[in-house]
């Protein structure tokens, strides 16, 4: 369990993955600091932090001391312990390996990208939604996300950033109904989320461009124009035939929050549709790992821990947990580092221990390219382990070859 405690409460032998000083954001780690002694703390204290989130065992709470050797350094763990629960008979299987849907996948990511900046610009020249080809389209996105829940998934990686706004409307999409087949919603539930999602951000085509694609921070007045957006999306896509009201709920309440700091109208808990909030869910995701011009974008792990940190007070019990196991922790395209200094490429994700995925080695030790990269299973493996995911940037290797 993860928890945040004031800086007085810390003790030897926790574990913090995360501080605070009280005002603007939290700062989370890929990586747990153990405490070791004293000093450790007092130099927390020296930095200003007045809060700290520590991952709590019992065997913390009994002050036992720390676990050791390399899974002990993984931040990671906390998340895999949290959210992994029982497989129910099934859960893992998927119709088709991820290799095989993979080609399909790159189609329908292509034919979803001029789908939606079709929708997009027709709206932004007040032309109605072609809801026939969305349905094409969504059609497609919920039989490929059967076949294999990774292979689409794993494209969310990918961004285009002169199309920021496209490229996102279609991650949010899939991200969403991935998450939405983990929660077993029924096939029609799953069109009307995938739509809404594709749709959230279409009120900011509505909006000056030069607002919307601002770099740096807004002006307040600023702000609260930009925080239309749902609501001016909600009023063009009701007045579009035969979008379902489920749809409508999730472009106007994706950045609606379930302790009410959300926006346009603050609603808590059960006034936001379960489909706004698996949307939000996506949305933030796709966002938090995306470079923009006045910002890096953060790796995946950095994120989820993010979202799973705030995630009952923001979206409620449960969903947080059914994203992170439908896309795993490591999600497949990422690229780690292992204990014994190898970087490989993520090839594969077990449901039932997320932190153990199939990974193909890539580069040896010394940072060489294998002449034969090999695949392994660090479930089969158990000596080796994760330290840490790696910027792609930081390799001139074209690793999605190897997915592809």
């Amino acid at each position: 369990m993860i928890k945040k405690i004031a800086i007085g409460e810390l003790k030897q032998g926790m574990n913090v993955c995360g501080v605070g000083k009280g005002h603007g954001e939290d700062l989370f780690f890929i990586n747990n600091i153990l405490v070791s002694n004293a000093n450790d703390i007092h130099k927390l204290i020296e930095n200003g932090y007045t809060s700290v989130f520590v991952e709590l065992t019992d065997e913390t709470v009994h002050e036992t001391p720390a676990p050791e050797g390399p899974a002990a350094a993984i931040g990671a763990d906390s998340l895999n312990r949290a959210v992994v629960k029982p497989l129910k008979e099934n859960d893992s299987r998927d119709e088709v390996e991820f290799r095989e849907e993979t080609r399909e996948a790159y189609r329908i990511r292509d034919d979803a990208l001029s789908v939606v900046k079709d929708v997009l610009s027709d709206a932004r020249l007040g032309k109605s939604i072609n809801k026939d080809k969305l349905d094409a389209l969504l059609g497609n996105i919920v039989d490929s996300i059967f076949r294999n829940r990774h292979a689409l998934t794993s494209l969310a990686r990918l961004k285009a950033y002169d199309d920021y706004t496209f490229t996102h409307s279609v991650n949010v999409c899939i991200l969403s109904i991935a998450l939405g087949r983990n929660l077993e919603l029924t096939r029609g539930d799953l069109l009307a989320l995938g739509v809404g999602a594709l749709l959230h951000d279409l009120g900011k085509v509505l909006l000056p461009e030069s607002l919307v694609n601002k770099p740096g921070l807004y002006t307040a007045a600023e702000r609260v124009k930009i925080q239309e957006h749902p609501s001016l999306g909600a009023d063009f896509v009701s007045e579009s035939a035969d979008i379902k009201l489920e749809s409508i709920y999730v472009v106007s309440q994706h950045h609606e929050r379930y302790d009410g700091s959300g926006y346009q109208w603050n609603l808590m808990k059960d006034e936001i549709h379960q489909f706004a909030r698996i949307a939000g869910i996506a949305d933030i995701y796709d966002a938090m790992t995306t470079d923009r011009v006045y910002r890096k974008g953060l790796l995946p792990t950095e994120v989820l821990k993010i979202i799973y940190l705030r995630g009952t007070d923001h979206f409620g019990a449960g969903l947080v947990d059914s994203f992170i196991r439908s896309i795993g922790i490591y999600p497949i395209g990422s690229i780690v580092e292992l204990n014994t200094g190898e970087v490989g490429l993520v090839t594969s994700v077990n449901q039932s221990d997320l932190v153990r995925p199939g990974v193909l080695m890539v580069y040896d030790k010394d940072k060489s390219l294998y002449d034969r990269p090999f695949s392994v299973d660090l479930q089969n493996d158990r000596h080796l382990c994760i330290m840490g995911i790696l910027d792609p940037k930081s390799y001139k290797t074209d690793f999605d070859s190897f997915l592809s």
